[in-house]
């Protein structure tokens, strides 16, 4: 895509280095191993969240094997509205705000030491492609934007995240994905995203680029074009396309 004119230069009151707050406080009477504990147990179990299912099986198989069976049953009548909602092919989606904001999100920040580096303040009244990258095998740049980050770093600008459609078919993992502002990885989705007037947030790397991530180095191979966001009519019009170089 090539934009109508050269953005202007980066001014030096734009430029932001945020470091991600952590969730207690430097004076916390919380004793630094207990903090450390609780940071890795919370980034273990969100993690893992596309496995969620896995350990309510084994809970629903041991009521049912105890004669409880009709439990397991009326939970999963109960559930399926919310399954099979399609409100991941929705511009809204399903946003947790009080949960995407909450400073409980500073465990992960502090286990894994984010800093957010902004090159240049946006204009809110604009909507932007934001392109992430590296995808890597597990998207951890995320975290970066919850807790409340993303509304420091770039204010009045609320984004929605396209996420790989299979996800949205993980029961349980995809009510977390739903919560923290992701939708299906469409291009019809992210029209509709981008007509409400909210801005996305793509991996360009998508799944591939998972298996050519090689933890023992620091050069990445990808970045292809993703659902050829960025060369329709309508992304022209939408022209502002921006790319975050993460790095963990």
């Amino acid at each position: 895509m090539e934009p109508t004119e050269q953005p202007a230069a980066s001014k030096p009151e734009d430029v932001l280095v945020y470091e991600l707050p952590g969730f207690f406080a430097e004076d916390s009477r919380v004793p630094a191993w207990v903090q450390g504990l609780l940071a890795d147990l919370f980034s273990f179990v969100t993690i893992h969240y596309n496995v969620w299912a896995v350990p309510v099986v084994a809970l629903f198989y041991y009521l049912y094997q105890i004669g409880y069976g009709a439990v397991p049953v009326a939970l999963v009548v109960l559930y399926l509205p919310s399954f099979l909602s399609g409100a991941q092919k929705t511009a809204k989606g399903r946003v947790w705000s009080t949960f995407r904001s909450s400073s409980i999100w500073g465990l992960s920040a502090k286990f894994l030491g984010i800093k957010v580096i902004r090159e240049e303040a946006l204009d809110s009244s604009k909507k932007y492609i934001f392109g992430f990258h590296p995808h890597g095998i597990i998207v951890l740049s995320r975290v970066s934007t919850y807790g409340g980050n993303w509304d420091k770093v770039f204010p009045g600008i609320p984004t929605r995240a396209l996420g790989a459609s299979t996800m949205f078919y993980v029961p349980l993992g995809r009510e977390l994905c739903l919560w923290l502002g992701g939708v299906d990885a469409s291009r019809s989705t992210a029209d509709k995203v981008l007509n409400d007037g909210t801005s996305i947030v793509v991996y360009p790397g998508g799944v591939p680029e998972i298996f050519k991530t090689d933890p023992n180095s620091k050069v990445v191979r990808g970045l292809p074009p993703l659902l050829g966001v960025g060369r329709s009519p309508m992304d022209l019009a939408f022209r502002d396309v921006l790319i975050a170089a993460c790095s963990l």
